[in-house]
């Protein structure tokens, strides 16, 4: 028995076959149509270029006549009678707004005579309110033992100690509430 194809299937395949030619959009041409072109405008490359920048030297200021304003304690250089001024390492301070916290350190080398007299000065012409000055056998990392090798206001002086290698601790208390700083030298002493 031959079946024959019902009239809702047909109606199927020709909603299909609508849909595909949908698909597909209409002609533009026959056959041999060139695509259209698509022109890419590529965005140009910036490179940027480093220019150096100058920083001007800060000059300091301050609310205090004669009295600048720096951002850390000043350098502190020894001096023996008639030598040389050697830079120190400046340990723990306490400026401005902020401070650093640091041990005892061996500090610059400096050799000396025994007695000889000592002085302090700085990079920056500030009043210094008070100061102290220890020693501990050079190697001591803790400050523990130090004895007392001077103090006193205003400029800073005192004698080395005896003989021996010693690391050297200065305290300083400058005045107008500017700030507290150490500094730290390893004396040779003949």
């Amino acid at each position: 028995m031959a079946r024959r194809l019902a009239p809702r299937s047909s109606v199927t395949i020709l909603g299909i076959l609508v849909s595909l030619a949908a698909c597909t959009g209409p002609s533009t041409g026959g056959a041999g149509t060139q695509p259209p072109v698509v022109t890419l405008h590529p965005t140009p490359v910036v490179t940027p270029v480093m220019t150096p920048v100058v920083v001007p030297a800060r000059t300091p200021t301050s609310d205090v006549p004669g009295v600048p304003t720096l951002d850390v304690p000043p350098g502190a250089s020894l001096a023996a009678e008639g030598g040389d001024p050697v830079p120190g390492q400046l340990g723990s301070y306490t400026w401005a707004d902020g401070g650093s916290d640091s041990p005892w350190l061996p500090g610059a080398a400096v050799t000396v005579a025994t007695g000889e007299p000592l002085t302090i000065t700085f990079a920056a012409d500030l009043p210094v309110e008070g100061w102290t000055a220890s020693r501990v056998t050079a190697g001591v990392g803790d400050g523990i033992g130090a004895v007392a090798i001077g103090a006193g206001q205003g400029p800073i002086a005192f004698a080395a100690p005896g003989s021996g290698s010693w690391s050297v601790q200065v305290n300083v208390r400058f005045a107008d509430d500017l700030g507290s700083a150490t500094y730290y030298w390893q004396l040779s002493v003949r």
